[in-house]
This record gives C-alpha cells, sequence and structure tokens, in this order.
C-alpha cells in the first residue's frame, strides 16, 4: 500500500528529528527531503510544531503495535514487562535526540496534553492487558488492574524522569544512561510484581 503525502512528510520529518533535534530542523529542509515545496508542506503542516505532534504520535503508535505483539507472544507478567521495558529503551536511544532540553523550551506552549493522554491511555491498556493475563492463568490474585497498572506506570515515567533530567538540562543525551534505567525499572516492577503476587 502507498504511503500518503502525510505518512512521507511525518517519515522525512521523524529522520531529522531523530538526527538534529527538533530545533535544528527546518521546514524548508523537511520539504527539501520529499522534494515538495515549502507551501506544499504548509498545506498538510501549517507549522513545525503541528507536525511535532503527529510526529510523536507515530513514534508512540509504532512501540504500542511492536508491544501488542510481545503481548501476543505471552509469556510470565515479569517477562513481558521486561521484553517492554527493552524495546522502550531501544527507543529511547533511536530517538534519544527529541528528548533534549532544547525541545523542552521550543515545546513550551504547544498543546501536547492530548498527545500525552494519547500515549498514556495506550500505555495503561498494555499493562492492564498483561495484568488480565496474569490473572487469567492464575499467575496473579485478583487485584484492582486499573490502579496497578497506572501505579506501574507511574514509577515508570517517574525513574524515566529522574534518571533523564540532567541530560534534559545539559542538552546532551547520554544513551548509556538507559541502562541504569532498565535496571532500575526492573527493580520497581519486580517490588510490585511481588507485592501483588501474594
Amino acid at each position: 500500500m502507498k504511503a500518503s503525502r502525510k505518512e512521507l512528510i511525518i517519515a522525512s520529518a521523524t529522520k531529522r528529528f531523530a538526527h538534529f533535534g527538533f530545533s535544528k530542523t527546518t521546514m524548508h529542509e523537511i520539504a527539501e527531503d520529499l522534494h515538495i515545496t515549502k507551501a506544499n508542506l504548509y498545506y498538510y503542516y501549517p507549522d513545525k510544531l503541528s507536525l511535532m505532534k503527529d510526529v510523536i504520535l507515530s513514534i508512540s503508535e509504532k512501540v504500542h503495535l511492536h508491544e501488542k505483539e510481545i503481548i501476543e507472544e505471552g509469556g510470565s507478567v515479569l517477562a513481558i514487562i521486561s521484553k517492554i521495558l527493552s524495546h522502550r529503551r531501544e527507543m529511547n536511544i533511536k530517538y534519544c535526540m527529541l528528548q533534549l532540553s532544547e525541545n523542552l523550551e521550543m515545546i513550551k506552549g504547544l498543546e501536547l496534553e492530548e498527545v500525552i493522554q494519547v500515549i498514556n491511555a495506550r500505555d495503561e491498556s498494555s499493562i492492564e492487558q498483561i495484568l488480565s493475563t496474569g490473572i487469567a492463568v492464575g499467575e496473579l490474585q485478583n487485584i484492582d488492574v486499573k490502579d496497578v497498572a497506572r501505579t506501574l506506570l507511574d514509577v515508570i515515567s517517574g525513574l524515566n524522569f529522574l534518571c533523564n533530567i540532567a541530560d534534559i538540562f545539559k542538552g546532551l543525551p547520554n544513551p548509556n544512561n538507559d541502562s541504569l534505567i532498565l535496571e532500575k525499572q526492573m527493580k520497581a516492577t519486580v517490588l510490585i510484581y511481588n507485592g501483588i503476587k501474594n
């Protein structure tokens, strides 16, 4: 199936943003990469910020689809969550230029609440599915799936933020940090898992 013009724009912008960051990429460069006029690009995206939203959603959707495959492969609750966290680590390394402080300055005031809600809803849905399957096969006892999923995601996200805060302020990505983050996230997951398993 042939990609739509919008999909091609998002793919091109994702490559540029991932390599150079948001602020160092211009709409002119994206248009040149696609061999279209800037006017044509602005027809689909009136500004770079609206394009950023779709890039973030596109990456999130790819991550979510891969996580669905991991869940469908099955395994223990901890094994599935471990695979998901490892995959997220790989994606963080691949897209580390999208997490820099220069980007935080640029997106101040950008209405990202809707984008964040979509991403959080997908994440919660995945964890709820994993936990529900764990209950169905007898690995976990009856628990408040929604509450445990939200708590686990809050802990995972919090650790990611705390471990990256220094890099965010420096504006320098540190891919080596991702191993530490993954290790801490897995330790926290095991603690929560052990708490709900009993």
